[in-house]
């Protein structure tokens, strides 16, 4: 690729994706507690930055774009995507990241890689990776950048995804005070994007997204990752994993905190409690909808429906809100995600390219 300088050393580098709500923080926190490995925290430059530059991201950079690169990644530096990071408060060196980023060639992917291996180096570790779950619908570009990249897409039951994203930030005893500006206005955007039919089409769209990638560049590059399997059965979980993207497996991989969870839980991240909470937390309407939306894929996935009885009037209200929330959540996100309705239309796209 123009612009960008091949480089072997450090291991081929690792990408975590998924839908929101299923597992990518706890992989993420699992696999930073590997000697060898750091995951970066979310960029969301394929979807955000990258697009924005068009091919002029693939290309030695105008003084401009190169300045913009600069404050995009010093932000995250700062604070979290979306948190409006300082690029002058960064933990990263500016002329350290400049630095890296010529070296790889002085492309807006040079500055994405460049901020990766920089973090990493900073944890005194060698493999670099990314954590940003939408990035599942950027696959295709993550490869094109990268070939040698392994891609771990999580798959988790999309009820139990649809109670995790609407109790997100309101059930938790120790979530942030109010007083958190950004944490209250992250409270507010997650409120107002919840729907259950939106929230299960997306689900839908990430994991058409996730076969589609893993059928089209194979085993090598994809690896599906089932959250139940995961805190079922951990060790054996991820001694496969480790494998898969050939590191040694270290036991104190295991030993991680909760990580972003919906709900108060164990002292350990790596809990079955979340698997059957959604029974207990989703309405029979919420689970019929799910089921609608997502029967075939689900099933698919080895996830099965349950019988349940959901009012009529209720459904039909459930589905007549949907356009509302579209919007709603448009609204709500369009900070974050730019050309909302557009985000969402092409993601909605992939839930109808084949039927159920």
């Amino acid at each position: 690729m123009a612009g960008r300088k091949q480089e072997l050393g450090g291991g081929e580098p690792i990408f975590v994706v998924g839908p929101s709500r299923s597992g990518t923080t706890l992989l993420q926190e699992i696999l930073n507690r590997h000697s060898d490995l750091w995951i970066a925290r979310e960029t969301h430059y394929f979807d955000d930055l990258r697009p924005r530059l068009g091919e002029r991201a693939l290309e030695p950079l105008s003084t401009e774009d190169a300045q913009t690169c600069e404050r995009y990644f010093l932000a995250l530096g700062h604070r979290a995507y979306g948190h409006e990071g300082d690029p002058a408060q960064s933990q990263i060196e500016a002329d350290e990241l400049r630095a890296e980023a010529a070296r790889l060639g002085g492309s807006a992917d040079a500055y994405f890689e460049a901020f990766c291996r920089v973090r990493t180096r900073a944890h005194g570790k060698s493999r670099w990776g990314e954590k940003t779950p939408r990035h599942v619908f950027r696959i295709n570009e993550i490869l094109a950048f990268s070939p040698r990249a392994k891609v771990v897409c999580l798959v988790r039951d999309p009820r139990a995804v649809a109670a995790s994203y609407r109790d997100w930030k309101r059930e938790r005893p120790d979530a942030p005070s109010d007083g958190d500006d950004f944490f209250l206005e992250d409270r507010h955007r997650a409120a107002r994007s919840y729907n259950v039919v939106v929230n299960a089409l997306l689900w839908k769209a990430a994991m058409r997204a996730s076969t589609s990638a893993l059928a089209g560049h194979g085993h090598d590059r994809i690896y599906l990752l089932h959250y139940e399997a995961l805190v079922e059965n951990p060790d054996r979980t991820l001694r496969g994993l480790a494998d898969w993207l050939g590191v040694t497996y270290e036991s104190k991989m295991l030993d991680v905190p909760v990580a972003y969870s919906s709900y108060e839980m164990p002292r350990s991240g790596i809990s079955t409690q979340p698997l059957e909470r959604w029974r207990e937390k989703l309405t029979a309407t919420e689970i019929s909808a799910v089921q609608t939306c997502c029967g075939r894929v689900m099933a698919e996935l080895g996830y099965r429906r349950e019988n349940v009885a959901a009012p009529l009037h209720r459904l039909i209200w459930t589905w007549a809100t949907v356009p509302t929330a579209f919007a709603r959540a448009a609204l709500a996100n369009r900070k974050r995600l730019g050309r909302a309705s557009e985000y969402v239309r092409r993601r909605l796209l992939l839930t109808v390219s084949r039927s159920g």
